[in-house]
């Protein structure tokens, strides 16, 4: 049998990464946004967040599928998964928050 848990915690790290750093590039993927016209500039990290989220649920369930294929069951730490992804919804979007608003200050600055 394969022993799929070093690949599954590289695809999780992968998981992680990607959906932080597209939270976190939201001021920069629409710059035209943020100088032509009065936009709330708060409101494009939140739906950065849910495009990475939705990413994150479809890339999990392709992950658990596989999981349960390759072992014939699922590990417990399975339900332990919305008490992890609670808190790094949340500390994502703050950071994205905190780096929106100082892309504008130093914009605004330069």
């Amino acid at each position: 049998m394969l022993n799929a848990d070093p690949f599954c915690r590289a695809y999780i790290a992968r998981l992680i990464y990607r959906s932080a750093w597209t939270c976190a590039d939201a001021d920069h993927q629409q710059p035209q946004l943020c100088q032509k016209i009065v936009f709330p500039l708060h409101i494009l990290p939140v739906i950065n967040l849910g495009a990475a989220m939705f990413q994150v649920l479809v890339s999990l369930a392709v992950l658990l599928t596989a999981v349960l294929l390759l072992r014939d069951n699922l590990p417990l730490s399975v339900a332990y998964l919305p008490v992890v992804l609670l808190p790094f919804i949340l500390i994502t979007i703050g950071l994205a928050w905190l780096l929106t608003a100082l892309g504008v200050y130093l914009r605004d600055m330069g």
